[in-house]
């Protein structure tokens, strides 16, 4: 009887995977990596570290010796649209690397405009949107995600960022996941709950601890209930 493939659930950090851990049974630790279930489903959990770099390697690093039969991101997002609530959780249908491209005398120059894209598979090349071909079927708002090296915190670029990409939520490890995800054909979601809101920083009015556990309260039920 072949053993049944595991679901991976991955995050930035390990803080954004503790509640689902402490809910794991027969768990086993391999480096980073903790193995368990999750009522019958067979499950690893990956805290990739902060950023698209860590994101990428951690992930290359697993998926060149590992198969899963899906995979989920989860974690917080600031947002962009002031219409999402504190805690909210939604589900990022595609995300961007928005910060990839050339600066030029007269302003920014996208990957387009220089000609390159950020992925091209053999369906189709990717420019710097990559989007999940395999939406679950929750009741979440659908939402564009951006994924930025550095976390937004001045007014002006802030606004400069809305008019040029018009996205709803911000990451530093989204769009990196759909990239390795998109690479390797494994079916995957990404789920994220609002942590603050995308404006002049000021840390005191975010409520990381609220998203942090509504996040993985959500994945908690999503893989007890929609992937069984």
């Amino acid at each position: 009887m072949n053993k049944k493939p595991s679901i991976l659930l991955v995050a930035a950090t390990s803080m954004e995977l503790q509640l689902l851990e402490e809910q794991l049974t027969a768990t086993q630790k391999e480096g980073n990596l903790t193995r368990g279930r999750l009522g019958d489903e067979p499950v690893v959990l990956l805290p990739t570290g902060i950023g698209i770099v860590n994101t990428a390697f951690s992930l290359g690093k697993l998926l060149a010796t590992h198969s899963f039969q899906c995979a989920v991101n989860l974690g917080i997002a600031g947002a962009y649209d002031m219409s999402l609530k504190l805690g909210e959780v939604v589900e990022v249908h595609s995300d961007s690397f928005t910060d990839m491209g050339a600066d030029s005398p007269t302003g920014f120059l996208s990957l387009e405009e220089i000609g390159f894209p950020v992925l091209a598979t053999k369906e189709k090349a990717y420019i710097h949107t990559l989007e999940n071909p395999y939406p679950s079927l929750s009741s979440l708002k659908q939402v564009q995600g951006a994924t930025v090296n550095t976390v937004s915190g001045q007014a002006e670029k802030i606004a400069l960022h809305k008019r040029q990409w018009n996205k709803q939520v911000e990451s530093m490890e989204g769009a990196a996941f759909f990239h390795a995800m998109l690479q390797t054909d494994i079916p995957f979601y990404a789920f994220r709950a609002i942590s603050n809101y995308v404006t002049a920083r000021d840390t005191s009015s975010w409520d990381i601890p609220m998203a942090v556990k509504k996040a993985q309260l959500f994945v908690l039920n999503f893989v007890k209930e929609a992937l069984q």
